[in-house]
């Protein structure tokens, strides 16, 4: 498991690119876990000097990852009534995968204190 933190998007997209590479070849990902803050239009980071913001034409430009499952932890990124014009949809066009996204709130606590026993299991 490794942990990537991005306050600013060019931190952003340099995550993202130099996700899966290995000997500078494309390598299949498992699965990512993405936690922000977010809206069905947009993604956000209110920590740092200047604040991340990502639209859906942001996104849109990413290059495509080779991930399997892409678990997005922003609120209403998955809309459904947004259903093809949300964030959700922006990253299923980004990634060769499956991708999973509320529509609706997500609890933050619920959601670290899941991934910290998914941690310890792993460990």
């Amino acid at each position: 498991m490794v942990k990537i933190k991005t306050d600013t998007q060019d931190e952003f997209d340099k995550a993202w690119n130099s996700l899966g590479m290995y000997d500078e070849k494309d390598c299949n990902i498992y699965s990512l876990i993405m936690n922000m803050h977010g809206t069905p239009t947009e993604i956000f980071s209110d920590v740092g000097s200047s604040p991340m913001r990502m639209s859906i034409q942001d996104i849109e430009k990413l290059k495509k990852k080779p991930v399997q499952r892409l678990v997005l932890l922003q609120c209403s990124v998955g809309k459904i009534e947004k259903a093809g014009e949300n964030i959700a949809s922006a990253f299923a066009r980004s990634v060769t995968g499956k991708v999973l996204a509320g529509d609706g709130v997500v609890n933050q606590n619920e959601v670290l204190h899941l991934m910290e026993k998914c941690i310890d299991y792993i460990n």
